[in-house]
């Protein structure tokens, strides 16, 4: 009998953390942290037990977003002492976020030395390259196409296959062609995240369109364009979509990168290759005489060689040069775009584009269901009372697949047993009843997770 527990992510989206387990074998799928607003982020609920008194035998990271990684090093402080498999880009990623968590909750939930721990324990492979896990379990990693080095894993477990999606995009996006597929057709069991399962929103190529024609009127009225950003894949898609479009419309004008953003496009450029980018991507790069994307002379980024930063942001934000500026917080809880709030932002002709999901409870959600006079900060405690008089509009862009793009998914998958995680209880239990009355099947169960509760499915 498999037993399958998850510890987060359970009817919420965070703390991702999934544990299959057949009574004699544990492996971790997945150990994250859930960002909640103005407050400390929460834990997996009940992972360190497990880990003190029975054991894991693997750990297996999906991507390196916070909520599937930022509680790894804490099942090391809990005496772990196995192996964490993720490809390249995950481990490289991870650093740069489980670093800057640090920063800001301190050791809230480890030591900064079991940060350092769990790097040096990571086994690091290659998409399609297959790996043992743990006696009698062996797995494989396949493109995701949600950000840089994201995986979805299959696990062949003495023969019974689990498909565990991670995070999944399988539209194109600027660096990725979407999310790739297992070759076997006899999938046991598929772990499923649900982010959108009850959501479509336009596609692509509408988005960016749009997102291009809203720029290209801000930028010809001589305004500025303030894009807040998540720094792990959005900012680089959102740089590259608006570097095209200026140069496709042949417009004069500046694009600035702020933020935590530029330590991440550094590991970006050292992935630039078919392994994990898009042949696609690369072609057009090659059109270009470029080696990089990052060196279009209209991009630049705001890093150490400027000495005054916040006066240099003041600069660019109040002089008469039209320009974008991809900054973070994604969620504009804090950082740079807070500087933006107050220089750019009061000016009717500029525009707050907004093009990531804001969580409710965050500055971003507000302002995007309509609040205009906030309070912001300089990084001091500081706080500067701002009304919004730029326009605000929001972009669906998405790391994660739409409904009909889940549904498509997990009917190619075709399994016997599906469950769902990484959404709220309506998108897990709107695709539980989806694949209940459209997939086929001979025999087997379909459930949906809940909350913290183990589903046991016959081995």
């Amino acid at each position: 009998m498999f037993k399958i527990s998850a510890f987060g992510a359970a009817g919420e989206v965070g703390r991702s953390c999934v544990l299959i387990d057949d009574g004699e074998r544990r492996v971790l799928l997945d150990c994250g942290v859930k960002i909640v607003p103005k407050e400390r982020s929460l834990p997996p609920s009940g992972i360190e037990e497990v880990v003190r008194e029975e054991g894991i035998d693997s750990v297996i990271l999906s991507h390196a977003h916070l909520d599937h990684t930022g509680y790894t090093p804490r099942l090391f402080q809990e005496g772990y002492n196995g192996v964490v498999h993720a490809t390249p880009p995950t481990r490289d990623i991870s650093h740069i976020l489980w670093l800057d968590h640090l920063k800001i909750e301190k050791e809230e939930h480890y030591l900064t030395s079991f940060l350092e721990t769990a790097l040096l324990s990571t086994s690091l492979h290659d998409y399609r390259e297959k790996f043992r896990v743990c006696d009698g379990v062996i797995a494989e990693f396949f493109d995701a196409g949600h950000i840089l080095g994201s995986s979805s894993v299959l696990l062949d477990w003495d023969g019974v296959l689990i498909w565990y999606t991670g995070d999944i995009n399988t539209s194109k996006t600027p660096f990725h062609d979407g999310a790739k597929f297992p070759d076997e057709e006899d999938i046991d069991i598929v772990i499923s995240e649900s982010t959108n399962g009850t959501r479509d929103f336009p596609s692509r190529k509408v988005v960016e369109e749009d997102f291009g024609r809203e720029i290209t009127e801000v930028l010809e009225r001589g305004g500025k364009v303030i894009a807040p950003s998540f720094a792990v894949g959005r900012s680089q898609e959102v740089a590259m979509t608006i570097a095209r479009w200026v140069d496709i419309k042949g417009l004069d004008a500046q694009v600035y990168l702020d933020g935590m953003i530029r330590y991440v496009n550094e590991i970006y450029l050292n992935y630039l290759d078919e392994k994990w980018v898009s042949p696609r991507f690369l072609s057009w790069l090659k059109d270009q005489g470029l080696s990089s994307p990052f060196e279009m002379e209209y991009l630049r980024e705001i890093d150490e060689s400027i000495k005054r930063k916040e006066a240099f942001r003041k600069q660019i934000s109040k002089n008469a040069d039209p320009c974008v500026i991809i900054t973070t917080s994604g969620m504009m809880e804090g950082g740079p775009v807070h500087s933006y709030f107050r220089y750019a932002c009061t000016d009717p002709k500029n525009m707050l584009a907004i093009v990531g999901f804001q969580v409710e409870g965050t500055l971003g959600r507000e302002i995007m269901e309509g609040r205009r006079q906030i309070v912001t900060t300089n990084g001091f405690g500081n706080g500067y009372s701002v009304e919004i008089k730029s326009k605000v509009k929001r972009f669906h862009f998405s790391g994660h697949s739409p409904r009909l793009g889940l549904q498509e998914y997990l009917l190619l998958l075709d399994a016997k047993n599906y469950l769902f995680v990484h959404g709220d209880s309506e998108s897990c239990y709107a695709l539980e009843k989806y694949v209940k009355h459209e997939a086929v099947h001979s025999n087997g169960e379909v459930k949906a997770l809940k909350r913290i509760e183990p589903a046991v499915i016959p081995s």
